[in-house]
C-alpha cells in the first residue's frame, strides 16, 4: 500500500491530522485502494501505447490502423510487424524496401524484378481470402513508386510443392487443370 504510506507521511508531517482518530485512518485508505487502481490502469495504458511494449488491445488498435488484426500471431511477430511498417520511409522505394514492407504484411513471398520494363512481380504464397488479398494489393499500391507496373500472384502452391510433382510443363499441361485441380491432385490422381 504504497500511497497509503505516503499520504500518511505527508499528511502526519502538517500535524493537521490525528491519526489515532480511525475515520482519518479509513478515509485515507479508501484513497489509496483508488489511486493504487488508477495508477494500475494507467501503467497498463502507457504500456499499450507503444508497439514494444504493447500486448492487448494497444497491438489490435495498431493493426487496425495499418490493416487486419493478427491475433493468431505470436505477440513478438506482431510488434515486429508493426515496427517494420511504422519504419517505412521516403527511401524505402528500392527492393529492400519493399521487401522490408512486404514482409510487415506477414506475407510469404517471392519478388522478381524486370528493371528494363519498370516491372515488380510479388509472388505470395498461402491461402487468402478476397478481402485479404485486395487489402495486400491495396497496400503494395500505397508502398510502390508510381512509375512501376506491378503484380501481386496468389498461389496456393509454393515453387517446392510443385517441383515435388515431378513433372515436366508438358505433362501438367497435358492434364488440363485449373491451379485449384492441381493443387489438390494427390498421389493417387497422378
Amino acid at each position: 500500500m504504497r500511497p497509503y504510506i505516503s499520504m500518511k507521511k505527508a499528511l502526519f508531517d502538517t500535524g493537521l491530522y490525528d491519526f489515532q482518530n480511525t475515520t482519518v485512518n479509513c478515509e485515507i485508505s479508501a484513497y489509496a485502494v483508488e489511486i493504487e487502481r488508477l495508477d494500475s490502469l494507467l501503467n497498463r495504458m502507457l504500456n499499450e501505447a507503444f508497439f514494444q511494449t504493447a500486448s492487448t488491445y494497444g497491438l489490435t488498435n495498431y493493426e487496425l490502423i495499418y490493416g487486419p488484426t493478427m491475433d493468431n500471431l505470436p505477440l513478438n511477430k506482431r510488434r515486429d510487424m508493426l515496427i517494420k511498417r511504422e519504419s517505412i520511409c521516403r527511401k524505402d522505394f528500392t527492393l529492400s524496401g519493399f521487401d522490408k514492407a512486404l514482409s510487415s504484411f506477414n506475407l510469404d513471398y517471392v519478388i522478381d524484378e524486370f528493371p528494363r520494363f519498370n516491372r515488380v512481380m510479388v509472388y505470395a504464397e498461402g491461402d487468402y481470402t478476397e478481402a485479404q488479398k485486395e487489402w495486400i494489393r491495396s497496400q503494395v499500391e500505397k508502398i510502390l513508386p508510381a512509375h512501376l507496373e506491378w503484380q501481386v500472384l496468389f498461389n496456393s502452391i509454393s515453387w517446392d510443392e510443385l517441383d515435388e510433382k515431378d513433372m515436366t510443363f508438358t505433362e501438367i499441361d497435358a492434364l488440363d487443370m485449373s491451379w485449384d485441380d492441381f493443387d489438390n491432385l494427390t498421389e493417387e490422381d497422378e
